[in-house]
């Protein structure tokens, strides 16, 4: 949901309104062009401190505050009466929504996935390219019924569904399945304890006050909750008891466990969809608790960054091929439905040629995740071919002039473009290791802010100088061949027998 109302509504459907705050302010397509080139920079530029903002508040929290920032900054559109007013309210507002929104969203994915991190990211990246299929046409159509001010008050409304989506992430200790933590602690029980008896009658409930009777004569003992627990095992800590106070003998029924009373005891309690549970204790001495439950550690263990990864050439020659060729195809979306209108199609068919480049970029990157799991397919290789590709579509895109023609050329270009976005964050996790995602995902997208500050400014520049978008696409087709050429230069950097293993 995040992708698909971030890049649809606010990243790839600025082309659709290109002519019309062309018409609305008399601005010319260099001036126009600083805005895609804001909300692209502020929105990459905030990954580094988004990052640290999120391991201190969560990734909810920074979700949350970025889709009102998105919500806030169409709102404020409305009322521009200068094209300046849209430098800060579309394209620093939205951008740094953006950044606050999107950059979560891919970093809680690479927490979450191991295995299948490819598919994953390939999923995730689908959506904003369904959003990029389905937004472009639905905007067109607002536009037409409910002009510029009425458009952005609706897709202010649509982004306000950022900060909803937000508030669903949890981190990944927040989902520990019961049935793997009862075995965790069934393994503590018989390493750490082995001569404590924890088996529960099936049904029983463990609650504040019940009494834990014992085989031998030594001290009661009764079992409190700690009701600020937030984790699905529950802390119970063990209290001599009078015998006074619980003068009843045990009966066949009850629970007999000999625990030490310096014990903590662990519940497990599994409620059934008619009503009843199924309870399982397990006993551990505090100082195995720290070492031996996942769900408490986690929790309380601190974000480390290893900046020694910055010092990794392979690191700065993914960032500079990503860069390259990411705000490139960012340009695309841009300059194709101008470039269609000026060629002699009309405005609503240059709006479906973004949606073509939005579908077929979402199918691509889904068979992309796919493949990039099989232990078969080199990834890399498709990562240097798709690169490779692209540039070569980039310089046949003022080549064509019909619009079946075009559309064919944006389909492949949109299906050559989503395979190594997927794949750039893949590989940088399985060179680098996954335990620097942060670092990695923070330098490689600061580093893609300043081109996409630089590349549609000068691309809107060329247009205005030569009347025709054509030379600004063999510009572009030049910088994704230049990525490419950085991208062969891999085996240089990478050294023999260091492969990073990937960690969770």
């Amino acid at each position: 949901m995040v992708n698909f109302l971030v890049v649809g509504c606010c990243v790839r459907s600025f082309g659709v309104f290109f002519h019309i705050i062309q018409e609305r302010f008399h601005a010319s397509a260099a001036e126009i062009s600083w805005i895609p080139a804001l909300v692209g920079c502020v929105a990459l530029l905030s990954a580094m401190p988004v990052n640290l903002i999120c391991n201190k508040f969560g990734h909810r929290r920074v979700t949350v505050v970025g889709g009102l920032l998105m919500n806030t900054g169409f709102v404020l559109s409305t009322f521009a009466k200068e094209l300046w007013v849209l430098y800060f309210t579309y394209g620093i507002l939205i951008g740094a929504g953006i950044g606050l929104s999107y950059v979560p969203s891919l970093v809680i994915i690479g927490t979450y996935f191991e295995k299948r991190r490819a598919l994953a990211n390939g999923m995730t990246f689908a959506a904003g390219s369904v959003g990029t299929f389905v937004v472009p046409p639905v905007i067109k159509y607002l536009l037409d019924t409910y002009g510029f001010d009425g458009t952005f008050y609706i897709l202010g409304g649509m982004v306000f569904h950022v900060s909803v989506a937000g508030m669903l992430f949890r981190p990944p200790e927040f989902y520990v399945p019961r049935y793997l933590m009862r075995q965790k602690l069934l393994r503590m029980r018989v390493q750490s304890q082995p001569d404590v008896v924890t088996d529960v009658h099936e049904g029983a409930d463990i609650v504040a006050g019940s009494v834990m009777c014992e085989c031998q004569p030594t001290p009661d003992i009764a079992v409190s909750v700690d009701s600020t627990s937030r984790h699905c095992c529950k802390h119970y800590t063990i209290q001599p008891v009078s015998t006074t106070t619980y003068p009843q003998k045990p009966s066949n029924e009850d629970v007999v466990v000999p625990i030490p009373a310096s014990t903590t005891v662990y519940v497990i309690d599994t409620s059934t969809p008619d009503g009843g549970s199924d309870s399982e204790c397990a006993a551990v001495s505090p100082e195995d608790t720290a070492s031996n439950c996942d769900a408490c550690s986690d929790s309380t263990q601190e974000v480390t960054y290893n900046w020694g990864v910055l010092k990794k050439p392979l690191l700065y020659i993914y960032v500079l091929t990503l860069s390259l060729s990411d705000s490139s195809v960012s340009n695309a979306f841009m300059m194709v439905p101008p470039h269609a209108v000026d060629i002699g199609v009309s405005k609503l068919d240059a709006v479906f040629l973004v949606s073509v480049m939005g579908i077929t970029d979402g199918i691509s990157r889904l068979l992309t995740g796919l493949l990039a799991d099989f232990d078969k397919v080199e990834k890399k290789h498709i990562y240097k071919a798709s690169i490779g590709l692209c540039a070569l579509l980039f310089f046949v895109f003022p080549l064509v002039k019909c619009y079946v023609d075009l559309a064919v050329v944006c389909g492949l270009c949109g299906l050559v473009s989503g395979s190594f976005v997927v794949l750039a964050p893949v590989l940088l996790a399985e060179k680098l290791g996954s335990v620097n995602i942060p670092v990695t995902y923070g330098v490689m997208y600061s580093t893609t802010a300043f081109f996409y500050l630089g590349s549609p400014v000068f691309m809107g520049l060329l247009r205005d100088r030569s009347g025709h978008w054509d030379i600004s696409f063999y510009v572009t087709g030049a910088l994704v061949t230049l990525a490419a050429v950085i991208n062969l230069l891999e085996p240089l950097a990478s050294k023999p027998g260091h492969k990073h293993k990937q960690q969770e």
